[in-house]
């Protein structure tokens, strides 16, 4: 089978400005995906930077995987390619899609060129475009959570154009949308975050503890679009991935996210932990201080379940969590790739491709423990308790900008299984020059992965951020 996995950026993108390390690189991961499935051709199809797929260099193309064709696509509307995509021949195209700010609308254009491709008889696997524009919108899918039963945060949403409506109208006495809001603010239980509706990850949150303080966010001039008001839920931060398609979908463990001093998610400083798995997973103790969230895996499995039934999900997606008072509270869903891709990856032994074609093609794994029972997913067998399988304790970081040298002598590390990094050489702030995200592997336990951390800061002096111990130290504590 002939089969093409395709990605498309709306963006502006300048190779030349960027320098993109990956260890191992991606044509590596690629070639052994072909190796593992010598029955099926692929072709990666996508525009700059094809996150998850290329490994770039000088502007352009670097290494390529020998058994893997590559194109780059040209088009800029759906329409236009969909065509090119169709001229690659495809038996089967998967929509592969990345994010890039400042809007994560990425996977919407990718699953419009799914639905042109579906029109021409073409096989495909992309999640369907009223259900991205719905999580892109997240005003609308907070609306949608709330409807359908999903525990979320209650929130109000400010549209901003009636929000200023008076500026340049001059037959407007008195705002009385904005009366409005400010009389939906005063029963929000404080403090609260707010966030624009259309934007991507945590860029430009801000957390606000009164009416007052919130009033000065909207009038600050730093919300650009229409703004969402969200209670905040104090909890433990988590993200999940979901594969497949209705009917067969896979619900991955979660993973715990740190926060900032805020209590926000940090899309360039955060800690990603886990995998999070049930109290009676091979003999582990249950006297941790996650006892609770781990015992309540079950119900997040059949929740995450009917969620992906709602939304008519065909592919992957990635959903932020907030675990309190013994109930997950669904924050956001990003039906793409994410930043736990990888990171699932390498604690399962599985890569999302394959996740991808088993949700296309059939077969796969069948959850992660709904009675509280096993360990896993079934791929290979545990040692330990005979279920199907036994992940590794994984840790996703990232640290500042390192030296080629520097990144290679990382990647040699035993207990490293990758690292990326991404350079902006045009950057004009310090917050836009880039990272270098780190995974961290352990076959002994979440403890390991504290010294592992602890190692690599002596090894790179300055190179890990002050608190990272003490984030990473109480996140280990609450799985055990």
């Amino acid at each position: 089978m002939r089969i093409v996995v395709y990605s498309t950026n709306s963006n502006r993108f300048e190779a030349a400005d960027y320098e993109i390390t990956s260890f191992p690189s991606r044509a590596h991961e690629w070639e052994s995906v072909a190796s593992a499935y010598p029955e099926h051709r692929f072709v990666l199809a996508t525009q700059l930077p094809g996150t998850f797929l290329l490994d770039l260099s000088g502007g352009g193309l670097g290494e390529k995987a020998p058994s893997v064709e590559y194109a780059v696509l040209r088009g800029k509307a759906p329409a236009a390619l969909a065509d090119e995509i169709a001229l690659l021949r495809p038996d089967l195209a998967i929509a592969y899609s990345f994010w890039e700010p400042p809007f994560d609308w990425m996977a919407l254009q990718d699953s419009m060129i799914g639905e042109r491709l579906r029109e021409k008889g073409i096989r495909t696997l992309c999640n369907p475009s009223r259900s991205q524009l719905l999580c892109f919108d997240k005003a609308e899918a907070s609306r949608f959570f709330a409807a359908r039963g999903f525990a979320c945060a209650r929130c109000v949403h400010v549209k901003r154009e009636l929000y200023w409506c008076e500026r340049g109208n001059s037959a407007i006495e008195s705002n009385v949308y904005k009366e409005y809001i400010f009389r939906e603010l005063e029963p929000l239980r404080y403090p609260v975050i707010v966030k624009p509706a259309y934007g991507l990850s945590s860029y430009s949150m801000l957390r606000a503890v009164s009416p007052r303080q919130v009033v000065a966010c909207l009038n600050s001039g730093k919300t650009k679009t229409d703004s969402l008001v969200e209670e905040y839920i104090d909890g433990i931060q988590a993200g999940a991935e979901i594969y497949g398609r209705k009917g067969a979908y896979t619900v991955l463990p979660p993973f715990l996210f740190s926060t900032d001093k805020w209590g926000i998610t940090s899309p360039k400083q955060g800690i990603k932990l886990g995998p999070v798995l049930p109290v009676a997973s091979c003999g582990d103790g249950d006297g941790s201080a996650g006892v609770g969230l781990r015992r309540s895996l079950g119900a997040l499995e059949q929740t995450l379940t009917r969620l992906a039934t709602e939304l008519e999900l065909d592919g992957v997606a990635q959903v932020d969590l907030v675990f309190s008072d013994g109930k997950w509270y669904i924050i956001e869903v990003n039906p793409r790739l994410s930043g736990l891709s990888d990171t699932n990856a390498i604690a399962f032994g599985k890569s999302p491709i394959e996740r991808l074609l088993e949700a296309a093609l059939g077969g796969g794994d069948a959850g992660f423990g709904g009675d509280n029972a096993g360990c896993g997913l079934p791929l290979s067998r545990c040692s330990l308790c005979g279920l199907l399988p036994h992940p590794r304790p994984v840790c996703n970081f990232k640290i500042p900008i390192m030296t080629q040298e520097d990144l290679r002598k990382i990647a040699s590390l035993p207990y490293i299984r990758a690292v990326r990094q991404l350079e902006n050489k045009a950057a004009r702030q310090k917050r836009e020059v880039g990272y270098s995200e780190i995974i961290i592997e352990s076959e002994d336990g979440f403890a390991s992965i504290v010294r592992h951390l602890e190692e690599l800061e002596s090894l790179f002096p300055g190179s890990i951020d002050a608190d990272f111990r003490a984030k990473l130290t109480g996140m280990a504590g609450l799985l055990g």
